[in-house]
């Protein structure tokens, strides 16, 4: 909203000017200019919010209507309003960004079936990194000397990660409750 409103002021002003103009059409176009922007925004501000909530809200009744009209419209075609499981992108997926998951749900900022549905996820894929995550916390506690021979470095910050992930969830608890 803000880069509208500054848009609108800059250019409505710029515009405005014209209307010092000894030349009438110069200064009906600079007034009926300034009008049109002063207006664009008000429609941008207030009726095009209240517009979308009626089209696309979850209580909205052109949803339904939108919805029966996709069964019944396609003639043939299969529905395409129905949802399926999500296909994971396992190019967009690296490391990275799969801890940075596992993390909001372990923190307890999110659950698994909110994350699965924010980022696209198959449910079943995202309990299997959560599963990947705990087995791997719990061999690197465990004292695990396999792992532990293998990659010392990474097991002590992974062990260091998750003790500071219990210390957030427990603040995080400790606010909620307050």
């Amino acid at each position: 909203g803000r880069a509208v409103v500054v848009t609108t002021i800059i250019l409505s002003a710029q515009f405005l000017i014209l209307v010092l103009s000894d030349f009438v059409p110069t200064r009906n176009f600079g007034l009926l200019t300034t009008v049109g922007l002063v207006t664009a925004l008000l429609f941008d501000l207030l009726l095009l919010p209240a517009l979308l909530i009626i089209i696309y809200g979850e209580k909205s009744p052109l949803k339904n209507w939108r919805q029966r009209l996709g069964k019944h419209g396609n003639r043939g075609q299969p529905d395409q309003t129905t949802e399926s499981d999500p296909v994971l992108d396992e190019s967009y997926w690296t490391a990275e960004k799969k801890v940075a998951v596992v993390k909001e749900v372990l923190t307890g900022k999110t659950n698994l079936a909110s994350a699965a549905r924010d980022y696209g996820i198959p449910e079943n894929e995202l309990e299997q990194w959560l599963a990947t995550a705990d087995d791997g916390l719990t061999r690197a506690f465990s004292g695990d000397s396999m792992l532990l021979a293998e990659q010392p470095d990474k097991v002590r910050a992974l062990a260091r990660a998750y003790k500071k992930l219990q210390a957030e969830n427990r603040a995080l608890k400790a606010g909620q409750h307050d």
